[in-house]
């Protein structure tokens, strides 16, 4: 957000009556009329202290929203001068920005890598096999669709198959003797594989003056490669009592300019680009909570639902996957002494016909598959699902 005010109304008056608004402000002489203020704070109290001062003061402030909706802001300050000041600073800049083709990028190999996360669920999250490196992933789902359960098999899984990765769980709403009494016992494996990280203990600061803010970056700076955050919202409410941010929004932005310096610029003690599998809670209509811009800043979003069709069969599907498949189901069932067990022949046979009905993978002189052929595949998939069931009668996971 950029604001023009003229210096000579009294920069430290306006200061004075909302510096109370003002969150990471900053002030430069553009030239010898106008003053440039930036702030990074849109809130509507906000924007209300200011329009109110520069109506009761006479001052000119010159606004740039970035995107927000400009045309309101400039009726109501109708004495604001024409742009051609900021006009002419982003010309400057603009001198000095490269533009390349994909080709003139580099990147170290190792991006191009995916990190294998068990099974059927390496295929599912990439057509490559695996998370690549860097990528923030929303996991979103209605209670009781075993999020938690799910992510914690992944890194359970992903621990196994990688002995030279580190994974991690951040649990904000649980701690540590809620994490032992209700999932991790019942993945003995995991118990020694998977480190876990609960910032809740640490809200408003433990006895050496750590808080939950400290903590949380504190933990991600020793560079894991994947971490499951949980939950997206719990954390953002810890941020915000901590460090009085404005709105939910101002906390989401933060946490999520925290995560692209591990995952897109590996600032962290072991210089790895952290994959972020970030849970959320669906609201009561069903859709993603969080802001509007959430679910276009990150490279998938993960959906965890009910088959209502299917006597309450649980899936996950990516309604967005910018690495792999979107909208094709993988079913699965939670049992006591298997944990997540997941239907790969019903999940390969929605993908042979999915490829079958576009007409993909037929070449010149296949034999055709006829229908028959498919009603094998499927009856196959659904006999391995009825076993999964029968079995999960018997033993029970908690919902998570």
């Amino acid at each position: 957000m950029l604001y023009y005010i003229k210096p000579d109304n009294g920069i430290n008056k306006f200061y004075n009556e909302i510096g109370a608004e003002i969150t990471d402000a900053t002030i430069e002489q553009v030239d010898k009329k106008y003053v440039e203020f930036k702030v990074d704070d849109y809130s509507k109290r906000f924007k209300k202290h200011l329009l109110e001062f520069a109506e009761n003061d006479g001052t000119y402030i010159k606004i740039n929203t970035e995107g927000k909706k400009i045309s309101r802001v400039d009726r109501i300050t109708k004495n604001a001068p024409n742009m051609s000041v900021h006009s002419a600073v982003m010309a400057e800049l603009a001198e000095d920005v490269e533009i390349m083709t994909m080709s003139q990028y580099t990147f170290d190999d190792s991006l191009m890598v995916p990190i294998k996360v068990g099974g059927v669920l390496s295929d599912f999250f990439s057509t490559e096999g695996g998370i690549y490196p860097g990528v923030k992933i929303l996991v979103n789902g209605e209670p009781g669709t075993l999020k938690s359960s799910n992510m914690y098999q992944l890194l359970q899984n992903t621990a196994k198959e990688n002995p030279d990765k580190k994974v991690l769980y951040v649990s904000a709403e649980m701690g540590a003797l809620d994490a032992k009494r209700s999932i991790t016992k019942w993945y003995t494996e995991a118990e020694k594989l998977v480190s876990m990280a609960f910032p809740g203990e640490y809200l408003g600061g433990n006895e050496q003056g750590i808080n939950a803010t400290q903590y949380l970056l504190n933990v991600l700076s020793q560079g894991w490669d994947i971490v499951v955050l949980d939950s997206l919202k719990i954390i953002q409410q810890m941020l915000k009592m901590e460090n009085n941010f404005s709105s939910d929004e101002k906390a989401e932005q933060w946490l999520l300019a925290l995560l692209d310096r591990h995952s897109k610029r590996a600032e962290n003690k072991r210089a790895v680009n952290t994959s972020f599998l970030i849970i959320q809670q669906s609201n009561k209509s069903g859709s993603i909570a969080g802001s509007a811009a959430l679910e276009y800043m990150l490279n998938g979003t993960l959906m965890l639902k009910v088959d209502r069709k299917l006597r309450g069969a649980q899936y996950m599907e990516f309604k967005k996957n910018r690495s792999g498949q979107k909208e094709v189901r993988l079913y699965f069932d939670a049992v006591k002494s298997k944990g997540i067990v997941y239907n790969e022949l019903k999940y390969r046979a929605e993908l042979e016909l999915r490829d079958i009905i576009s007409g993909a993978n037929i070449e010149e002189g296949d034999e055709p598959i006829t229908g028959s052929a498919l009603a094998d595949i499927l009856s196959a998939a659904n006999k391995a699902g009825k076993v999964i069931r029968e079995v999960k009668e018997q033993e029970e996971l908690p919902v998570a």
